[in-house]
């Protein structure tokens, strides 16, 4: 009902206005943030046992994001877990029933013996301020898609909401979604992943700069512990590539398109003529289900599409939650527009970036993109595939500077530092 309002509001009320209002609401929210901070800070502390810590996690794809910071709290011996919340169960990302709420995130959680509650347990929501958290780390900033006892509005009232976030942000248009006002606005901290990032977002938030001091803090990107020990200088002969289609459709305007339809039958192709390749599929979470809900595609047609891999020796679909095993794994990666673009990039991977030239990019995203080779269509995807199956990689000494002047101080320890910088926090403030 509440995502419906909104679009008969958008429908009615003029673009420029809503701006405005939603621009004057932040501002009353950074105020209460305000005002929440210094009554958490007037809390009693215990400094023998640290800050009690709470992730959320929707998506156990987004789990990396903070992963090694979770491993950090636990090896401190602080009181930590991560609050498992259902996906939504509809398109509009309303709650039905508990009958219509599945939780990936409680199962993986448990598959791999990490601390954690189920948010929706015998049709009733967690009470999280009951646990009295001092910090609550999220890493997906939609509000939309969480019950009201989880948005930001509502926790930021109890706990000093951190956000790290799931995608690595390398321009302008992204950061927008990403910092979105609405979040942001009720954040304490906000972990940028980089410097111009944290940059960007001080000059886009300058009133709760002044508000709250230090609100953007750079110390690295946690995902990335993930790859400092990862071997970059390896040899050229392919065995593995892995494909990263997009989940949009050409319906959707303000989204780059996927290229899984146009692309499938080639790659089916292409694999059947190279039998000594193994070819990962590993699509957006939410491909399939947003082709069936925008109709450009059937659950029998997503059905056979499955079959039809299911068939062959040498190409499957990866449908596991950690994407870093087929990551690593990965000699080449051919790519629409995805955040698993700065994972490929850091690992030094040979990328084929397919699609649109992102205009929109900043600085670091211009030096990253320079590095990829470019295919506008399918015949460039396999020529260029064909060179690098070869040993011709004209972009590998490039990459690997490019890698070293962005990322220097891949040490492995950036999910300690950002633990550590909420230690200090604590002890200093409350």
């Amino acid at each position: 009902m509440e995502n419906g309002c909104k679009k008969i509001i958008k429908t009615i009320i003029p673009k420029r206005l809503l701006t405005i209002i939603y621009r004057r609401k932040a501002l009353e929210n950074l105020f209460k943030l305000r005002k929440s901070v210094r009554e958490i800070e007037k809390r009693p502390r215990s400094f023998e046992n640290g800050p009690k810590v709470v992730f959320v996690l929707q998506f156990p794809a987004a789990w990396n994001s903070f992963k090694t910071v979770y491993e950090a709290a636990i090896q401190k011996g602080l009181s930590v877990f991560v609050l498992c919340v259902p996906t939504f169960a509809d398109k509009n990302g309303e709650y039905l029933s508990e009958k219509g709420l599945t939780n990936d995130s409680y199962e993986f959680c448990m598959k791999n013996k990490i601390s954690c509650v189920d948010a929706w347990t015998d049709g009733v929501w967690y009470d999280l301020e009951s646990y009295e958290p001092d910090y609550v780390f999220y890493s997906r900033p939609y509000d939309s898609m969480y019950p009201k006892e989880y948005k930001s509005s509502t926790v930021c009232r109890y706990a000093k909401i951190c956000f790290i976030p799931y995608s690595y942000s390398i321009g302008s248009l992204f950061a927008k979604v990403i910092y979105n006002i609405g979040f942001i606005s009720n954040t304490y901290i906000c972990f940028a992943p980089s410097i111009p990032c944290m940059d960007q977002c001080k000059k886009m938030y300058k009133i709760k700069e002044l508000l709250i001091p230090k609100s953007f803090v750079c110390l690295g990107y946690p995902n990335h512990d993930l790859y400092a020990d990862i071997e970059r200088e390896k040899g050229i002969k392919v065995s593995n590539i892995l494909w990263l289609p997009r989940w949009t459709t050409s319906e959707e305007k303000n989204n780059t398109q996927s290229h899984f339809m146009p692309y499938f039958d080639k790659f089916i192709q292409f694999a059947k003529s190279h039998n000594e390749i193994q070819i990962v599929i590993r699509p957006h979470p939410l491909m399939f289900t947003n082709f069936i809900n925008k109709k450009v595609m059937t659950e029998q047609e997503v059905k056979k599409i499955h079959q039809t891999v299911e068939s062959m020796s040498n190409i499957i679909f990866d449908e596991r939650k950690d994407y870093t095993i087929s990551l690593k794994k990965a000699d080449i990666v051919v790519s629409d527009n995805s955040s698993l673009l700065i994972d490929a990039f850091i690992t030094g991977k040979q990328v084929i970036f397919c699609g649109e030239a992102m205009e929109y990019l900043n600085e670091e995203g211009v030096m990253m993109d320079s590095t990829f080779y470019h295919a506008d269509k399918w015949e460039q995807v396999e020529e260029e595939l064909e060179n690098l199956i070869q040993g011709k990689d004209t972009l590998a000494e490039k990459r690997r500077e490019t890698i070293n002047k962005i990322f220097p101080n891949l040490d492995g320890k950036i999910g300690e530092r950002v633990l550590e910088y909420i230690i200090t926090d604590y002890k200093k403030h409350g």
